[in-house]
């Protein structure tokens, strides 16, 4: 069985001090994240914050009870005093260091329910002080410290193409993208910001504000990225366009059967609402988006953000539509569901595609893959009209490749961040789930292909567990075209086209009433008071955003091609 030790040595290969000649786990890791994801490590693998002792069930000392709480008055004030120092001086506290001893002490304990009780408190301890010592890490807060500073620069040289070249020195952050550890490789386990801790369950996510222990890069790699904060004012509006508004049956055709005994076959989306030249494509799109915007601005003044569903683009229409939606000046956040052909494996990718606007530009973009393949079943077959080209005695997959899984955040707004799902990775656990409730994104954005956004569906099912826990507020969007797909003779035409739905526990279903076009949302920022599993205040300082606003645009002369 593994020991202390082994884990830190794992961790920390090059031990607490990088550059060093040795590797040496002597003294506790100067920089907290480094000191938060060994802490964490333990933390996690020996379950010792399941522990009774740690329960908060003990009575003060004198009382006749087995032990006192071990979370008690004294260990709040003690750990917020060492984060707060450890943040301003860029020193490890004396009570860190003191905890790492501890640890170190025990080096020859296994990991799991045999390790001692001292080296758990430890591990607990320092983990809370090494997450006070983030605070404000990976947003610009108002009062920064030398640490939030210094990883917001390092994040903005990353945004501008100007990030730092290897070799620049040991104290370098490698990717602050990917992990804010610099002495923990991101293959043995990486550390994130968070916006949000969980108030439900006993879990890992619960134990810290500021920072999350997530997976190593190969498992699921996440990317942490920050936006022109200095824009960020008043509401967020954002302009949802249900594009596709029309799909015809020849848009999703049958590929090669599985090979072996299932049976099952492969299908493939094909954007036949595009037109049909290249060049037009752009224009077009862009076009449309552009005039919804205006529009929407006579309601609300400025938009900030436009997304589209699922598949609505293409790898090439989508990123000269955003070089084009650039140009507006209000305009921060381009997002759509796009399609592109994977260089590895020549296969077709469903992806999701964002991008920051600033100053007349890109000012960079990421892709993201959907993790899962959608199946159509018989009753889907029949229920979307695809008997014509699908046989619904098969399974259905989608033929797509699933490879290189990424998540990918975006700071907004003060303390407040977005994360987008492609449509099946909402309803899936692995491998987004678990690292999406760690960092806790205050908005889930999740671009469908499917029915109407109903809160008695699968999307209404899952935005709920996401509003619960972590408590982010979730946005499902679907297109007009797929959903009118999914009407059966003599039944009323939905026009639910999204839902949003918050830890409020209320849902709003969204429709988009004939003639028009998309829907512009207030999103408006509130701060509410979050405590971690130990007791630890955030001061009130989690964002918590709700829906203030709704209103319907049309386009004032939609374009023949929108209905083709």
């Amino acid at each position: 069985m593994p020991t202390v030790g082994d884990l830190l040595r794992y961790v920390l290969p090059v031990g607490t001090v990088p550059g060093s000649a040795s590797a040496s786990l002597a003294s506790c890791p100067v920089w907290p994240p480094d000191a938060f994801a060994a802490a964490a490590t333990i933390v996690e693998r020996s379950a010792c914050y399941t522990r009774d002792r740690y329960s908060g069930r003990g009575l003060p000392r004198g009382s006749g009870a087995r032990w006192s709480p071990y979370f008690g008055l004294e260990y709040l004030a003690r750990t917020d005093a060492a984060g707060a120092r450890w943040r301003s001086e860029m020193r490890v506290p004396d009570d860190a260091q003191k905890a790492w001893e501890a640890i170190i002490a025990g080096e020859n304990d296994p990991i799991g329910p045999e390790t001692s009780d001292a080296v758990a408190d430890a591990a607990i301890e320092l983990l809370a002080i090494a997450d006070e010592a983030c605070d404000g890490i990976g947003f610009a807060p108002e009062h920064p410290s030398p640490i939030t500073s210094f990883v917001l620069e390092e994040h903005l040289r990353f945004v501008s193409g100007e990030h730092r070249a290897s070799g620049r020195g040991a104290g370098a952050i490698p990717d602050v993208r990917v992990s804010l550890c610099i002495a923990v490789p991101h293959d043995r386990a990486c550390v994130q910001p968070k916006s949000r801790a969980a108030q439900v369950g006993c879990a890992m996510r619960a134990l810290s504000h500021h920072v999350a222990l997530l997976p190593a890069k190969h498992e699921i790699e996440t990317r942490w990225m920050v936006g022109d904060l200095d824009r960020a004012q008043g509401p967020f509006n954002l302009l949802c366009v249900p594009f596709p508004y029309r799909m015809r049956g020849d848009a999703i055709e049958a590929g090669p059967l599985v090979q072996g005994a299932s049976g099952a076959g492969h299908f493939r989306v094909k954007q036949t609402w595009l037109p049909e030249k290249d060049k037009d494509r752009v224009a077009f799109v862009a076009d449309l988006v552009r005039e919804l915007v205006r529009v929407s601005e006579r309601e609300v003044g400025q938009v900030h953000g436009v997304v589209l569903p699922e598949l609505a683009l293409d790898s090439l229409t989508v990123r000269g539509v955003a070089k084009e939606l650039a140009k507006l000046p209000s305009l921060e956040l381009f997002i759509a569901g796009t399609s592109a052909i994977y260089p590895k494996s020549g296969a077709p990718r469903n992806l999701v595609f964002a991008s920051l606007l600033e100053g007349g530009e890109v000012r960079t973009h990421w892709w993201q893959s959907k993790h899962h393949r959608w199946r159509l079943d018989e009753g889907q077959i029949r229920r979307y009209h695809l008997g014509h080209t699908l046989d619904p005695a098969r399974r259905w997959w989608e033929d797509i490749d699933v490879d290189d899984r990424q998540l990918s955040l975006y700071v907004f707004r003060p303390d407040a961040s977005i994360a987008v799902l492609v449509c099946e990775d909402l309803a899936r656990i692995d491998p987004v789930q678990p690292v999406l409730r760690a960092m806790g994104p205050s908005l889930v954005i999740a671009v469908l292909m499917d029915g109407p956004q109903l809160d008695r569906r699968w999307p209404g099912r899952y935005a709920g567990a996401l509003a619960d826990d972590p408590g982010s507020s979730v946005l499902t969007l679907t297109s007009l075209g797929m959903m009118e797909r999914s009407v059966m003779p003599g039944e009323s035409e939905p026009r639910q086209v999204a839902l949003w739905k918050d830890a409020s526990g209320q849902a709003r279903e969204l429709s988009l009433p004939r003639g028009a076009h998309g829907l512009v949302l207030s999103l408006d920022a509130s701060r509410e008071e979050r405590w971690t599993l130990d007791g630890r205040t955030d001061r009130a300082r989690t964002v918590r955003l709700s829906l203030g606003a709704v209103r319907a645009v049309a386009h004032p002369s939609p374009p023949a091609w929108l209905s083709s």
